[in-house]
C-alpha cells in the first residue's frame, strides 16, 4: 500500500489542478508498490500514467479563479486555408501552429513553444 503521505500529496496535487505533480507521485507509488513486490498493481498504475500522458488533441486551458470571465477562448469556425495572406506568412503561421500542437512533445525534452500568435476578426 503507498504511504500516507504519498496518498496525501495525491490528492493536494489533484485538489490543487497540478496534473504533471499528481504523475511524478503516480510514478512514485508504482515504484514503492514493485518494491514491496506488488508487480501487477505497479504495472496497471504505469500503465494509467502512460495512458494519461498521451495527447488527446485541442488543449483547452484552466485559468485561476481570480482571472475567470477575462479570457475567452474559442476554436475558429473558418478554417487556415480561408486566410488570406502571402505565402511566406502563411508558412510562418502553420510553423507557429505545429510547435503549439506539439507541447507535449516538447514538454518531454524540458521545453515550451515559444512562438504564439493572436489572430482576431475578418480580413
Amino acid at each position: 500500500m503507498a504511504t500516507a503521505e504519498q496518498i496525501k500529496s495525491l490528492i493536494r496535487s489533484h485538489l490543487s489542478s497540478d496534473p504533471e505533480r499528481f504523475i511524478t507521485v503516480a510514478l512514485q507509488m508504482a515504484a514503492h508498490e514493485a518494491g514491496q513486490g506488488h508487480g501487477a498493481l505497479a504495472h496497471d498504475i504505469r500503465e494509467m500514467v502512460d495512458k494519461a500522458r498521451q495527447p488527446k488533441g485541442a488543449v483547452i486551458l484552466k485559468f485561476p479563479i481570480d482571472m475567470r470571465g477575462l479570457v475567452l477562448s474559442e476554436e475558429p469556425d473558418i478554417p487556415i486555408s480561408a486566410l488570406v495572406i502571402p505565402a511566406a506568412i502563411r508558412n510562418r503561421v502553420e510553423r507557429i501552429i505545429h510547435e503549439y500542437r506539439q507541447q507535449q512533445k516538447l514538454k518531454t525534452h524540458g521545453l515550451t513553444n515559444r512562438r504564439k500568435i493572436m489572430l482576431i476578426g475578418p480580413p
